[in-house]
């Protein structure tokens, strides 16, 4: 480590002369750092409105589709907190039809259980004593699989092998049903039976149990038949393998709780509250872009404010852009309600959407068609259209803001070079200086031993 001494000869400050004489050709450093603070608060802000957006994508494209848009409600007796009563619970969602329905629940799905008759004193007794050695075979929608009993095999040996057997199909492997079996305790320790039972409901997946290859056999009774639900709506007999009946009705899941029910009307109808949460949260995800743009634009000469967005065109171009979109008429759709504002969304002189319910709900009661199109039209809906415009932005390769956050990372680069030239620059001029002072020094010191030399000879 070097150790700077000033004016051992001259009495001068020369690291404070040479801080001095530096400062001034230091100064583009500061100014340099100061643009590239700026460049980097330019980029953080555009990279926070390219996720404003993107939310606001996702909010779009989580309604683009009809049955998203829209939503429904059921009522039916006794509905509780949960959405159901005792014998079925029903969901709708935006693929439903407003009307009512008559429905009766007839039957559950079951699947089949069945039961050897033999008694056990003990699990782990000779399960081959009573049922003979050899193989037996258990049939699922035409699979076929088997386990063998060996001299020996005790009852919860079997149990296992029989737990353990799964029913696949096709060249995937795709399990179609599994079994169950246990050791059931018929008693307080004891006697014990087997108890087989399929996993999945409905008449396709009886089981099928053959037990005439084993030496002995087995006293298997059908405790549970496998069935299929069985639903009447609207009069017409609707049946399903399991309990959850699916788009039986358009856009309506219906659970089978109980094995019978009376019979009951459910009513489906429009959702208006829950339609218009969709539109306020996307107004309130567009006003959040809209202020963030704003905020970040405010210029002020005197209190010497200058926002980020100032003269970003990359900026101004997306804020012109979502408001062109805003007012679209869409006259493609050749209908009455053909514009956001026709139907209660106003953009106000500051930007930002308002929505008046009382406007929007008349028209959504009325012209329930038209709403849904002008947002959700796959070719000429507002939708679509503004999903298109967002993606002009934030395309994650040839999206506008998306570029210009990597022209501001090339720009911050070349600033950083720069600054590195200017600072080696420094730094040899210091180094320069040190060395001229540093002659200086020996210069005077040369001078001040010859004065004392001559000083010494005429005092003799």
């Amino acid at each position: 480590m070097s150790v700077q001494i000033d004016g051992i000869v001259s009495g001068l400050d020369t690291t404070a002369l040479i801080e001095a004489m530096v400062a001034a050709y230091a100064a583009p450093i500061d100014t340099l750092n100061e643009r590239i603070e700026g460049y980097e608060d330019k980029q953080e802000k555009i990279s926070s409105l390219i996720d404003l957006i993107k939310d606001m994508e996702d909010i779009l494209e989580s309604i683009e589709d009809v049955e998203d848009f829209l939503s429904f409600t059921a009522e039916y007796p006794d509905k509780d907190a949960d959405g159901g009563n005792q014998y079925y619970d029903v969901e709708v969602d935006g693929d439903a039809v407003a009307a009512a329905y008559s429905l009766k629940i007839s039957k559950t799905a079951q699947a089949q259980t069945s039961i050897d008759g033999n008694s056990f004193s003990n699990p782990t007794d000779d399960a081959s004593a009573i049922f003979g050695t050899g193989t037996l075979k258990f049939t699922v929608n035409s699979i076929t699989r088997s386990i063998t009993i060996s001299a020996g095999s005790t009852l919860t040996q079997v149990a296992s092998k029989i737990d353990d057997i799964t029913f696949t199909s096709g060249t995937a492997s795709t399990v179609v049903t599994t079994l169950t079996s246990y050791i059931l305790d018929t008693g307080d320790g004891g006697p014990y039976q087997l108890v087989i039972q399929g996993d999945d409901t409905g008449v396709d997946n009886a089981v099928t149990i053959d037990d005439t290859s084993l030496s002995t056999g087995m006293a298997l009774t059908t405790a549970v038949t496998a069935r299929d639900a069985s639903v009447l709506i609207n009069g017409i007999t609707v049946t399903d393998p399991d309990n959850i009946l699916l788009d039986a009705v358009p856009g309506m899941t219906i659970t089978v709780k109980e094995s019978s029910s009376p019979t009951e009307t459910v009513t489906v109808a429009s959702d208006p509250d829950a339609i218009q949460e969709k539109i306020s949260e996307f107004i309130s995800a567009y006003n959040g872009i809209m202020s963030f743009i704003d905020t970040n634009s405010v210029y002020n000469s005197d209190a010497d404010l200058r926002g980020p967005f100032v003269g970003e065109s990359s900026v101004t171009r997306v804020e012109a852009g979502l408001r062109e979109v805003i007012a679209t008429e869409f006259t493609a759709l050749s209908q009455t309600f053909d514009s956001l504002v026709l139907i209660g969304i106003e953009s106000g002189s500051d930007g930002l959407l308002t929505l008046d319910t009382d406007t929007f709900e008349e028209i959504l009661e009325e012209e329930p068609d038209q709403v849904t199109d002008l947002f959700t039209d796959a070719d000429e809906g507002f939708i679509t259209t503004m999903l298109d415009q967002l993606d002009l932005y934030i395309d994650s390769s040839e999206g506008s803001l998306e570029i210009r956050v990597d022209s501001i990372d090339d720009r911050i680069e070349d600033i950083e070079e720069q600054v590195e030239r200017y600072e080696d620059r420094v730094e040899s001029q210091i180094a320069r200086l040190r060395e001229q002072f540093a002659a200086m020094e020996a210069l005077l010191g040369g001078l001040s031993a010859s004065a004392s030399y001559l000083t010494a000879i005429l005092s003799e």
